[in-house]
């Protein structure tokens, strides 16, 4: 019990030293700047600066956290994988009918055309940033996942149809596994998965 509570108070001094560290270390360092000036970044969507550049910072502050997260889970040893959903701004998919009307109204209980188009305008935005730096992030991007699909699998601009949540965990798996064979790794992520499925659900 006293081990335990020992180990408690370690991680809670490890996470607190992190976060004094997050909260004053420049965004320059340890890779997070994002180069190159905002306005390359402005997708066709877009003609706010403004809106750019709140783009940019939240994916800045998304990539600072996940740098948070990878150092606490470096130091228990554990392995971390970060996912970017698709967004239906941005799907190459063949949009149903309802899915049309959530491109057009991203809050379906507002119908205020102007406020609407401006979610739109945002997510298109972060997307856009968030496609430059990814990949050299260690990030795993699944936008184009539904490409292929007809059905439909966004339920707003940011939640998902239970059917397309499946998509995205096999997706998942799929990678870890595929990462865990290449590491050498001989227990599978599907294997995992399913033990933990009881706990999960």
């Amino acid at each position: 019990m006293a081990q335990s509570h020992h180990r408690l108070l370690s991680m809670k001094r490890k996470i607190e030293t992190w976060h004094d560290k997050w909260k004053t270390t420049p965004v320059s360092d340890d890779g997070m700047t994002l180069k190159g000036s905002i306005e390359s970044y402005i997708p066709l969507e877009v003609d706010d600066p403004s809106i750019v550049r709140r783009a940019e910072q939240t994916v800045r502050n998304y990539l600072k956290n996940v740098q948070v997260i990878r150092k606490i889970a470096d130091a228990y040893g554990v392995r971390t994988y970060f996912f970017w959903q698709p967004a239906i701004q941005k799907s190459r998919k063949q949009l149903s009918v309802c899915e049309r009307d959530i491109t057009q109204y991203p809050e379906p209980w507002n119908r205020n055309k102007d406020h609407n188009r401006k979610i739109s305008r945002c997510v298109c935005a972060v997307w856009d940033v968030a496609d430059q730096f990814l990949e050299q992030h260690g990030i795993i991007s699944l936008t184009s996942l539904f490409d292929a699909k007809s059905d439909d699998l966004f339920l707003d601009w940011n939640h998902l149809t239970p059917r397309a949540n499946e998509l995205i965990a096999s997706a998942c798996v799929n990678t870890v596994e595929m990462h865990c064979q290449l590491s050498g790794v001989r227990r599978s992520a599907r294997q995992v998965a399913q033990k933990n499925s009881a706990s999960v659900m």
